[in-house]
């Protein structure tokens, strides 16, 4: 039997490799031109998550060789019992917070309906496998297919929504000894077949400490109030931005320049040099590559 990555796994490591890619990849691949008839009418929504999770700390070098590596593994598991240990109470503030309806009802309000049926289905797939059995049976057939993530940054710095979106035919074929495999994998194939883009919602603390442990207080400020009313206006913004890109691709601000910006997220936050697309009240979107994420003002370096 073929063995299979939890799709937790399975979405991380495929964002992971689409954001190594934004920094190579200087142009968005073309939208497949789809016809009223062949618009999608299924949305796949990868999503494992049953709550508010936190990043793995990026512990830095150990020292090389299989010594390094072991200090590496050792301290990261360490510093990730601690931060989970410090999660908790953030989790009891949010047990009565629904994530999942309120994604379901943002991705609904928000399909590019030149590209989706305004009443495609939407499955929510919550293993690996069932994400791979479905992709197998869409026989060509255009589809959006979504994965999620929403989480606190291993130093508890942002909140962010990330969303991997592609759209097309993203169907997947089974070999000989039945092993799924994409159908199109180099940038060639994929053109005018399938279009893929990250899009990111964060709300970073202003000025926020080196130690998580402030941080923690600063959002369980007022019972964690913080906490949800930006995790439920980073999956409204995340799914907005999505369905606006896809209707039709955003244009740069000839203006904007380049910037420093930081990007909270899996495997570690980041500095990055980006592109402003738009200003709205203190919010600042800004992309890099097939990446488009909105930020706080003084989330700007």
């Amino acid at each position: 039997m073929t063995p299979r990555l939890p799709l937790r796994l399975f979405v991380l490591l495929g964002m992971t490799a689409l954001l190594s890619a934004c920094a190579s990849v200087s142009q968005r691949l073309p939208t497949p031109i789809v016809s009223d008839e062949s618009r999608a009418s299924v949305v796949l929504l990868a999503l494992n998550q049953q709550e508010l999770e936190v990043d793995k700390p990026n512990v830095g070098n150990g020292g090389g060789g299989l010594i390094g590596a072991l200090i590496e593994v050792a301290a990261e598991s360490y510093m990730d019992k601690n931060r989970q240990k410090a999660i908790a109470p953030i989790r009891d503030a949010l047990v009565d917070f629904r994530a999942e309806p309120l994604l379901v009802e943002a991705v609904r309000s928000n399909l590019p309906v030149n590209l989706v049926r305004p009443d495609a289905e939407i499955r929510i797939l919550r293993s690996a496998k069932a994400l791979e059995d479905a992709r197998v049976s869409l026989e060509g057939s255009n589809t959006l297919l979504l994965y999620y993530r929403y989480a606190f940054d291993a130093e508890f710095r942002a909140i962010y929504v990330r969303m991997d979106a592609h759209f097309g035919d993203v169907g997947l074929l089974r070999d000989s000894k039945g092993r799924a495999k994409a159908k199109y994998k180099s940038t060639k194939q994929k053109t005018g077949k399938i279009v893929e883009m990250v899009y990111q919602s964060q709300f970073p603390l202003s000025d926020p400490s080196n130690s998580y442990t402030p941080n923690i207080a600063r959002w369980m400020k007022d019972g964690g109030k913080p906490i949800s009313d930006a995790l439920s206006a980073a999956i409204i913004e995340a799914n907005a931005l999505a369905g606006r890109d896809l209707r039709s691709p955003l244009a740069f601000d000839s203006n904007g320049g380049k910037a420093s910006y930081i990007l909270y997220g899996y495997p570690t936050a980041m500095k990055l040099k980006a592109v402003r697309i738009e200003t709205s009240g203190e919010r600042v979107l800004f992309s890099s590559g097939t990446l488009l994420a909105w930020t706080a003002r003084h989330g700007v370096q």
